[in-house]
């Protein structure tokens, strides 16, 4: 959460995440999501993601069920996410570099 580039990566992320739990009806218990993200963050500042740690290990990460879960969602109720389908895309292309397994 430090790197700014980052930062708003995260930011446009939960952003979509929200914007897509909204339209679908989810109940959430907060209103902003880059706020309760960071707060989230700043409470283990030295943790890894798992998708993180997965690409480390060169395992087949859970990305799909994560950030590829918002636009699939989002698709089917009108709501964009490319954000977090370039995350995705992203991944999906390390995982083939790294030559991951599940």
């Amino acid at each position: 959460m430090a790197d700014p580039d980052m930062a708003s990566v995260s930011a446009a992320c939960a952003t979509e995440a929200f914007s897509v739990a909204r339209k679908k009806g989810v109940r959430l218990g907060f209103d902003d999501p880059v706020a309760y993200t960071r707060e989230f963050a700043s409470k283990i500042p030295g943790a890894r993601p798992s998708v993180l740690l997965d690409l480390m290990a060169k395992r087949k990460s859970e990305i799909d069920v994560i950030n590829g879960s918002i636009p699939r969602v989002g698709r089917g109720i009108g709501v964009a996410a490319p954000v977090n389908e370039a995350i995705t895309g992203l991944v999906h292309a390390r995982e083939r570099q790294l030559q991951c397994s599940s």
